[in-house]
């Protein structure tokens, strides 16, 4: 009688994790919500939802971006996120797609990351997506896919540097590896927090870059985020279709070529590869991050930090942010598809 109701009790609890496991894809899909587990199945969270659903499917590839996804608050990378990382990559193709340069990159996640990707810890050798989609290298760290705000749109690119220099916002112009601005003002420093390089002074100012052969890919406006946010619909309005905005994180607005994003640049890569999209899981966190995670791959997971407009179309909502190693504990359920012999 004793086994008979123990039997009876796991077969409900089976029973009922599998239904909250469709509850949680079903809300975190189609509805963009998150699933609420607690009291339903005592020690069940939802990042185990996530894994048990992940477990049933095998992937080609992991995307993911970097800040407030695989870099903690304090913008760097836990132990515990390398190696996470570092045993999914023994597995599968791992690939960073940020907003980041590559130089920048190297300096945020450090050595111990770039070695996974490259022996000599040489950052140029590590292929994937960076700048927002705007520059895309490939296996053997050759540009695949590039595109440049004052090449597409030379007026926007005036005419961004122009309400900036109106209304006093510091503005930063991203050329490759290279930063530059035209003074170093407090919020040109205050990038160095997360790990970026101090901007190089360009005297004569940006509107002269191109004509000393510098392509500009993207701008970056600095200030307080609420000040950012009452002046992005007039930035928008002055723009038009001649530019795209997002957002990585709070206190940056970026000014990137028209109807570009990091999405596309994914896109871009995983052709390259020869990868299926559908095939492919990303990880994300930001207003950056939501034609990615949308249309770029086949499941695409937020974080618990992430913005509310990401979750809303992502395909699963973890319950762990960046600061408790989220992507590494999702990753172990990760695994590429069985050989055939």
């Amino acid at each position: 009688m004793i086994f008979w109701l123990f039997g009876l009790l796991l077969a409900i609890e089976v029973t009922a994790y599998v239904s909250i496991s469709r509850i949680v894809q079903k809300k975190t899909k189609e509805l963009g919500l998150r699933a609420e587990a607690d009291g339903l199945v005592p020690g069940v969270s939802i990042n185990d939802l996530i894994k048990s659903d992940l477990r049933s499917l095998s992937f080609d590839a992991v995307c993911s971006d970097v800040d407030g996804t695989l870099l903690n608050s304090k913008h760097t990378m836990s132990m515990g996120m390398i190696e996470g990382i570092t045993s999914a990559k023994n597995a599968l193709p791992f690939f960073l797609c940020t907003g980041r340069s590559r130089r920048s990159m190297s300096l945020a996640v450090g050595p111990p990351l770039v070695s996974i990707f490259s022996a000599d810890l040489n950052y140029k050798e590590v292929p994937g997506v960076y700048q927002q989609g705007l520059m895309v290298y490939g296996e053997s760290g050759q540009i695949i896919f590039e595109r440049a705000l004052s090449q597409e749109a030379p007026d926007a690119f005036s005419d961004a540097i122009d309400f900036c220099e109106s209304m006093g916002i510091t503005v930063i112009a991203y050329a490759g590896d290279e930063i530059y601005a035209k003074e170093i003002t407090d919020e040109a420093r205050a990038i160095q927090i997360y790990h970026e390089p101090l901007p190089t002074v360009f005297e004569p100012g940006l509107h002269k870059l191109t004509s000393r052969g510098v392509t500009t890919h993207k701008l970056i406006l600095l200030d307080k985020q609420p000040v950012l946010e009452e002046l992005r619909p007039q930035l928008a309005a002055l723009l038009g279709d001649r530019a795209s905005l997002t957002s990585a994180v709070p206190g940056m607005l970026e000014v990137l070529p028209p109807a570009s994003h990091k999405g596309m640049g994914v896109e871009r890569l995983l052709d390259h590869f020869g990868f299926d999209p559908a095939r492919v899981v990303g990880f994300g966190d930001g207003e950056n991050d939501l034609e990615f995670l949308r249309d770029a791959v086949g499941v695409g997971i937020a974080v618990a930090n992430a913005r509310e407009s990401l979750k809303e179309v992502a395909d699963y909502v973890s319950d762990k942010s960046n600061d408790e190693d989220t992507v590494a504990d999702i990753l172990e359920a990760i695994r590429p598809p069985s050989k055939s012999y």
